[in-house]
């Protein structure tokens, strides 16, 4: 079967992805003004080498998320 095989998403800033990492034990604080990319996936196959990523970009502002990339997930 899929297995996430990757942290699912991580903040866009100065370089490619930077930190936090959206990981369960990344305890950094998410605050307004961070920009993260949210890109799940998920692999098959004995080394994991056949899957998928779909990515949304996010702002993250005080009254909560925003998402800033419209692109339509599907296949």
């Amino acid at each position: 079967g899929f297995e996430i095989g990757h942290y699912a998403g991580h903040q866009i800033g100065v370089a490619v992805n930077e930190a936090p990492r959206l990981v369960p034990y990344d305890e950094t604080p998410i605050r307004a003004g961070m920009v993260f990319s949210i890109e799940p996936g998920a692999y098959e196959g004995e080394q994991g080498d056949t899957g998928a990523r779909m990515e949304k970009s996010v702002i993250v502002h005080e009254s909560g998320p925003e998402i800033i990339c419209d692109f339509e997930w599907g296949i």
